[in-house]
C-alpha cells in the first residue's frame, strides 16, 4: 500500500512540467492556473511528459521554443 509521502512524489517527468510552466510563466506573464489550461488544451503537457527525456537534455531553450511552435500552430498569442 502506497503511503502518504509516496504519493506526494512527483515523477521527474511530473517535476519537468511544472518547471516547464513556471519558467514559461515568468517570461510570458501569464498565471500558473491559465497556462496549465492552454498546455492542456493544447497538448502541451502530454509533449513535455511524453518527450521528457530529450527535452530535458536540449535545455529550456528548446523547451520554449517549442512550446511557443505549438502554440503559433493553433493560433495561440503566448
Amino acid at each position: 500500500m502506497e503511503t502518504y509521502k509516496e504519493a506526494l512524489l512527483l515523477s521527474k517527468e511530473s517535476e519537468f512540467v511544472v518547471y516547464a510552466i513556471e519558467h514559461y510563466k515568468l517570461q510570458c506573464g501569464k498565471p500558473g492556473r491559465e497556462l496549465y489550461r492552454i498546455f492542456s488544451q493544447y497538448g502541451i503537457l502530454d509533449w513535455l511528459y511524453d518527450n521528457y527525456d530529450v527535452l530535458h537534455a536540449g535545455g529550456w531553450g528548446s523547451v520554449k521554443d517549442g512550446i511557443a511552435r505549438i502554440l503559433t500552430d493553433f493560433g495561440v498569442k503566448s
